[in-house]
């Protein structure tokens, strides 16, 4: 039940539609919590609180409710803040350390696992790739992460990996069944996923869209490293959150190697 307790606090970190995707979720809630420590109250006015466990509950807003007067803060107040904070980024991996995903979720993820050890391709064309046209909010209609670039060059850099077996993953169906017609031993999915930070209409499917977006990034963060082949912060926070390699093959924004190694 709601409100049982109370605690007190003095920040209440908020995410909705339109706060960004699972990748920004788990960036953001981590740093507020690296910022204002045991005296934040974490308040997710998102479907995808169903799906995640707090191990510590005096975090948990709809569980234990602050007493008194708190500043209401947002990703979006700490964006440059967060960017440039080098010793918050080699502290990142604590998220199992107070989050979990439940245990279906989790149990979905082993079952799709390859019997040994494997690694993963991510490839994110961006918001205006996305294939769901129920979309009522969107970051940026323009957010198109191809540079003009076909499969064909994903393809290339993707036939000199030589890890195996590997798993492909991206937001856009077609462009990976592109890419595993010229690439047959990879492994790809058919997922209907979502980008959480986007609002829906008449999407009887939303639930389910979501626990199987929340499925492929467990699946990267269990997989023995990730290629990450444009960016975005989904593959980049599966790696800093798990215990795992990366290969960035692009210009990273984000050091995030040497930031774990230190």
């Amino acid at each position: 039940m709601e409100d049982e307790k109370s605690v007190t606090k003095t920040h209440i970190y908020t995410y909705d539609f339109g706060d960004g995707g699972l990748g920004d979720f788990i960036n953001y809630l981590m740093y507020a919590i690296y910022k204002y420590g045991e005296k934040v109250s974490i308040k997710i006015d998102h479907p995808i609180y169903k799906y995640l466990v707090f191990k510590d509950e005096s975090y948990d807003y709809k569980k234990n409710r602050p007493i008194n007067e708190c500043q209401i803060i947002k990703a979006k107040d700490f964006w440059e803040e967060q960017i440039n904070d080098k010793e918050y980024f080699k502290k990142k991996n604590k998220f199992y350390d107070y989050f979990d995903f439940t245990e279906k979720l989790t149990k979905i993820a082993e079952s799709l696992i390859p019997k040994r050890d494997y690694s993963t391709v991510h490839i994110r064309l961006g918001d205006g790739y996305l294939e769901n046209k129920n979309r009522t909010h969107m970051w940026c209609l323009d957010d198109k992460r191809l540079d003009g670039r076909n499969s064909d060059y994903y393809v290339e850099i993707i036939s000199k990996i030589t890890d195996k077996p590997l798993m492909l993953f991206s937001d856009n169906n077609i462009f990976k069944k592109e890419i595993k017609e010229k690439v047959e031993d990879i492994i790809i999915n058919d997922f209907d996923i979502i980008h959480t930070g986007h609002t829906y209409v008449d999407s009887t499917d939303f639930d389910k869209q979501l626990e199987l977006t929340i499925v492929e990034f467990l699946l990267l963060v269990k997989s023995k490293k990730i290629h990450a082949l444009t960016h975005s912060l989904f593959s980049i926070m599966a790696y800093l959150i798990g215990n795992n390699e990366i290969e960035q093959h692009y210009k990273p924004r984000y050091d995030v190697i040497n930031f774990k190694k230190n």
